[in-house]
């Protein structure tokens, strides 16, 4: 009987250490086709902020950034490059400093933070006719068509704010008026 406990034992040990491993890492995409995970993108994520308009404003980023200076383990130093993407559900701008990758598709770029990496943009209504079938991810910028869902949702937001804080505030003397 103790011999088949042992048994019994180291092969649920087995068990427990090939699969806890992968488990842990659920939530984490590693790769996808021949992207790697960069840990190193998340210190850098700054969500909606406005992406550069122009190639003016692009290298100003660049320059302010300075992605190919930061200490990364992920790639060359000169492949580490300032992107200004969509986030994983499309609806804010994420400025980051990630590998750069080629966009297949014509569709918009994302950065995914639980893959860590760039990627292409399938998941909203965000549709890019202007989107090349193959661009640098560096490149996203340029297709102002991908960034229209912000621009609209970030309006309609000040709208409601507007109006809500108007109503607010004609709405609180006419209640002691009334006292």
């Amino acid at each position: 009987m103790r011999q088949g406990y042992w048994k019994h034992s180291k092969l649920l040990f087995i068990i427990i250490n090939i699969t806890l491993p992968v488990c842990a890492n659920l939530n984490r995409r590693e790769r996808r086709g021949q992207r790697h995970s960069c840990a190193e993108s998340l210190k850098t994520v700054k969500t909606g902020i406005s992406c550069p308009h122009n190639k003016i404003t692009l290298e100003q980023r660049v320059n302010e950034l300075k992605c190919a200076k930061l200490d990364q383990t992920c790639t060359e130093k000169t492949n580490f490059k300032y992107h200004c993407v969509l986030n994983e559900w499309g609806n804010r701008s994420v400025e980051v400093c990630a590998p750069e990758t080629n966009i297949i598709g014509a569709v918009c770029a994302e950065f995914n933070k639980g893959g860590e990496f760039i990627q292409e943009h399938y998941r909203s209504g965000v549709i890019c006719t202007s989107c090349p079938f193959l661009y640098t991810s560096t490149e996203a910028y340029k297709y102002k068509e991908c960034y229209m869902n912000i621009l609209l949702d970030d309006m309609q937001s000040t709208i409601r704010s507007i109006y809500f804080n108007d109503s607010v505030t004609t709405a609180a003397p006419t209640s002691n008026a009334q006292r």
